[in-house]
């Protein structure tokens, strides 16, 4: 195997698309679960991935959650007063 010096444009994608797609999907329905520990844990994978520049923005969790809330209930209380 060659040892080729990888893209770093595809590494961050790779961090987008595989992290941040998976820790904003439906995260609506897991977060209540997760102890603080397990919250800071993400946070903290969050702020290493800035660190590193695989993100251009220093994502917070919590925010992340909001914002997902506020698009889904959003979302939702649109099409119910279409549907009334």
């Amino acid at each position: 195997m060659s040892s080729k010096p990888c893209n770093y444009h595809v590494i961050r994608y790779c961090f987008s698309v595989s992290c941040l797609q998976q820790i904003t999907y439906a995260v609506q329905s897991y977060f209540g679960y997760l102890l603080e520990q397990q919250i800071d844990r993400l946070q903290a994978m969050l702020n290493k991935a800035k660190k590193w520049g695989l993100v251009s923005v220093l994502y917070n969790l919590r925010e992340i959650l909001e914002n997902q809330d506020y698009r889904f209930f959003n979302q939702n209380s649109h099409r119910s007063s279409t549907l009334s």
